[in-house]
């Protein structure tokens, strides 16, 4: 999933991103916002490089969730 969503990213392929981020809602496939090409690039680099910018915030949209909520266990976590 996460060799697409790059590539979608890469391409501005916008309907692939929006579905694989419905179906991430979901927990139908879940994967991994720290996924990087070959070379190390991210999905919001790819689609920055190649001036996809209408794709930019769904794509910076999954990673920030992801942060956000990593971010609210280790508060609850430091609570306890």
């Amino acid at each position: 999933m996460e060799e697409i969503f790059i590539e979608a990213a890469e391409f501005g392929d916008f309907p692939t991103i929006k579905s694989i981020l419905r179906e991430q809602e979901k927990g139908q496939q879940p994967f991994s916002v720290d996924y990087t090409d070959i070379v190390g690039r991210t999905p919001l680099q790819l689609a920055v490089a190649n001036e996809h910018l209408e794709v930019c915030p769904f794509v910076n949209l999954k990673y920030v969730a992801t942060l956000a909520t990593n971010i609210n266990l280790l508060i609850k976590k430091d609570k306890t």
